[in-house]
């Protein structure tokens, strides 16, 4: 028998068992074994590696947030690996070998061929105006509302769809970067860091840029005349300035000095400066027990949009500072945390930006976690801050029993994730209107310092949503989907998935619509809700699904007018193409088409490749 090609194996029972937060003797193990709680079987070494460093995380069951290796499997291995050296898993992959990096991912990842990229031809160069969308939404108050002139589609043309083109992003099985569609171009990042211009009409490339770190955030536009701009945020927590008819860098800034720093929520691009919100994968290095956790702060960062020069920055809070030296784990540091993972709103009226903030990681749990922050957009001052849950203190390491970096709070890790939205007040006035993880949507007096109007809930909520990444707002109704999606067993109220519509005025709630899912049995990674972003226009409101459906809304009585499954087999889309679960970004249509991000595996969702563009069918 030929045994060149086999994996070498080792006993397990002769192996010291190492679990994030405690040491497992052989002993043990083997008590276990006698028990037939545990198997001592022979396994390969990429199993032990993966049994090692993963599974206290990863095995099936085990953490909601961490995709299981049924799910992996359907990610590319060089996702993987990129992870385990430069992203979120750097840390656990520190302490593995160059060489078990590459065992493990070629384990657990899937292994795509080579694909030669669709170029255009002829290369002519783009127009790069007029903008359709940009960032998380075009417009700065974040109502994520086409008009007909941005949309360049009728509301009952998005009734009746047909595929136009499909973009298969290389080596990918996350596609969360909102694109922005300008000109003849639709712009979109890649986990590898790549940033691809595709053809409006077609799909064709026509220039690829590639960055240092995946591309985390909605790839935003300043437009000037016949010249554009774009900006994104990345994982290694720079922003990065591009000629948007060429893809050539302009500029590029690390804006967080923090090593775990990284974007989320998109940039925004305001009279001449750029607002960029800072978020932190701290939250899951605090799964090392040997990890001081945990040191960062949530911040909002000014920028000239010229240059990339820093022109104020501002913490959520002070500094953390020792709580308690530990010996036998990390120091414990605190408080920290904050994030700010939604896109920044602006308030050119007030000049004042808002943002929302996460959880904080470590305890003490401070007044900055579950917040919404006002401030002045020239200096970056605080105007107000309101917090909506207090004592919510959580990260990755509560998942696992007696880990030393829970904290004492333990959650419930309601952050506010979505985007604020900034509303005319009827009878004057603005509202600033924000949906929170605790399935809770308030409306909060912009010229009373937050205080609160009305409160509604919409779902039960818990770690994965309630409102998850956004809403949309057209004229006086607030279109809100809803998550719920189980996360730990926490929640107490029942769930109810789906799309709400308010009333901006009073709060009251004018329809609403269950979306539990279309999870055929044996389907990986799918769950019912809606966890996306909304847009709309005119009389419409479209949704993606944690199942992979675009959903489109009737925006008057909440009846379902199109709904189409995009995880499936497309016709006439390439042979690459894999849609998935969609979720952080949502779709949106903008010059003539409807654009769908497909794929998103965190969460242990279902992984995807996919940017859809669909057009009307006549």
């Amino acid at each position: 028998m030929d045994t060149s090609n086999r994996r070498p194996e080792r006993d397990w029972c002769d192996d010291v068992v190492r679990f994030p937060a405690l040491l497992i003797s052989r002993a043990f193990v083997s008590f276990l074994a006698l028990l037939g709680l545990f198997s001592c079987a022979k396994v390969s070494t990429e199993q032990a590696l993966f049994n090692d460093h993963c599974a206290s995380c990863h095995a099936p069951g085990i953490n909601p947030r961490a995709p299981a290796p049924n799910v992996m499997s359907a990610m590319p291995a060089k996702m993987i690996l990129a992870s385990l050296q430069t992203g979120k898993m750097q840390v656990q992959g520190a302490a593995l070998t160059p060489e078990e990096r590459r065992l493990l991912a070629n384990y657990l990842g899937s292994h795509e061929a080579d694909r030669i990229l669709a170029l255009c031809v002829p290369a002519r160069r783009p127009t790069v105006t007029p903008v359709y969308w940009s960032g998380f939404s075009p417009e700065p108050e974040n109502h994520r509302h086409q008009p007909r002139a941005r949309a360049g589609i009728d509301a009952a043309e998005v009734d009746d769809l047909e595929l136009a083109w499909a973009f298969a992003l290389p080596e990918a099985g996350d596609v969360r970067t909102q694109p922005a569609v300008l000109g003849d171009l639709v712009v979109i990042g890649n986990t590898d860091g790549r940033v691809f211009a595709l053809d409006h009409e077609t799909g064709c490339v026509r220039w690829v840029h590639q960055g240092s770190s995946a591309v985390r955030t909605p790839i935003v536009v300043n437009a000037k005349g016949k010249l554009a701009t774009l900006y994104y945020g990345d994982a290694s927590g720079f922003v990065t300035a591009l000629d948007a008819a060429t893809g050539k860098s302009r500029w590029r800034r690390r804006v967080h000095d923090h090593p775990f720093a990284m974007l989320t929520g998109a940039p925004v691009f305001h009279a001449g400066k750029i607002y960029a919100p800072v978020s932190s994968f701290e939250v899951v290095v605090a799964l090392d027990p040997r990890y001081a956790c945990c040191t960062f702060k949530g911040a909002v960062v000014a920028l000239d949009a010229k240059t990339g020069a820093v022109l104020w920055k501002t913490s959520m809070g002070e500094s953390a500072t020792l709580q308690k030296a530990r010996r036998l784990a990390g120091d414990q540091y605190g408080p920290s945390g904050a994030p700010v993972w939604t896109s920044p709103a602006i308030d050119p009226v007030r000049g004042v930006l808002y943002v929302g903030t996460g959880e904080n990681y470590s305890s003490p749990a401070d007044g900055w976690s579950d917040a919404i922050v006002a401030m002045d957009l020239d200096d970056g001052r605080v105007r107000w801050r309101r917090q909506m849950t207090s004592r919510d203190a959580f990260n990755l390491g509560c998942f696992v029993p007696f880990h030393p970096n829970c904290p004492e709070e333990d959650g419930p890790d309601l952050d506010f994730g979505a985007s604020p939205v900034v509303a005319e007040r009827p009878g004057g006035g603005a509202f600033v209107l924000v949906g929170q993880k605790s399935g809770v949507v308030y409306a909060l007096d912009a010229d009373r310092e937050g205080e609160i109007v009305w409160r509604r809930r919409v779902g039960r909520g818990g770690m994965l949503g309630g409102v998850h990444w956004g809403m949309s707002l057209a004229g006086d109704r607030l279109f809100v989907p809803v998550s719920d999606r189980e996360a730990g067993g926490r929640e107490a109220l029942p769930a109810r998935p789906g799309l709400a519509a308010l009333d901006v005025a009073s709060g009251e709630v004018l329809w609403q619509v269950d979306v539990p899912g279309d999870c055929p049995k044996g389907v990986v990674g799918c769950f019912g809700g809606l966890s996306a972003p909304a847009s709309s226009l005119e009389n419409r409101v479209l949704t993606g699904g944690l199942d992979g459906h675009l959903r489109i809304f009737d925006a008057e009585s909440g009846a379902l007018v199109f709904d189409w499954d995009l995880r499936a087999p497309i016709p006439n889309a390439p042979a690459a193409v894999r849609g998935g679960a969609i979720d952080a970004a949502g779709p949106v249509a903008a010059g003539g088409l409807v654009f769908v991000n497909s794929g998103y595996p965190q969460h242990d969702q279902t992984p995807g490749n996919a940017l859809f563009a669909l057009r009307p069918r006549n």
